[in-house]
């Protein structure tokens, strides 16, 4: 299923597969990968809005996400090593956070 499959609009809030270190209040990125048919890159960021569950639809543990922004394109690339686990929330180092963050604010400069 696409990201926006689901997610239309900023404020929105979506379960998401996590680990146990993601906590109420975490700042996410949602990076498009894989075998994505759009652009790949951070397509939106937001706020951790409740602790870890477990979901039995998702049959594991989801944490709920706000979505805060939405990019009209991707705006990171990842690159190999730069996150820990493929295909769900995880923490990032806090250099890699620097990274992007430079990169959203360029990115958001850019489309003044």
């Amino acid at each position: 299923m696409e990201f926006f499959d689901n997610v239309k609009k900023e404020g929105h809030i979506e379960p998401w597969k996590c680990t146990k270190s993601v906590k109420l209040g975490d700042k996410f990125y949602i990076h498009l990968g894989g075998n994505s048919i759009k652009e790949k890159g951070i397509i939106a960021t937001g706020t951790v809005v409740s602790e870890s569950y477990i979901d039995i639809e998702e049959d594991g543990l989801v944490a709920d996400l706000q979505i805060e922004k939405i990019f009209d394109k991707p705006v990171l690339k990842f690159k190999q090593g730069m996150y820990q686990v493929q295909g769900s929330c995880a923490r990032l180092r806090e250099e890699i956070i620097e990274e992007i963050e430079k990169a959203i604010e360029l990115s958001l400069a850019e489309n003044i």
